[in-house]
């Protein structure tokens, strides 16, 4: 079992995504999502080292689900729980 550092919490974030059917609406909500994420984890020293702004860069909900199972990696290897 592992020993963790840090806490961050986000799950809620990431489940409020709101799938979307066109490709416009879908690059609003997962901008919408990035941006919250980054409201949230702003002045958390312990995610130094990872690139948040991915989280707005990503224009679709894969982007943004290849960015989550980054940020986990890197959680995961920084003992930082996710929550």
């Amino acid at each position: 079992m592992a020993n963790w550092r840090h806490r961050v919490k986000l799950r809620d974030l990431f489940e409020s995504f709101d799938p979307q059917e066109t490709a416009e609406a879908e690059k609003a909500e997962v901008l919408r999502v990035g941006k919250a994420v980054l409201a949230r984890v702003k002045g958390e020293d312990c995610l130094n080292g990872f690139r948040l702004k991915r989280f707005i860069e990503a224009e679709t909900e894969a982007q943004s689900n290849r960015v989550i199972e980054s940020l986990y990696d890197f959680c995961d290897q920084h003992l930082i729980w996710v929550d």
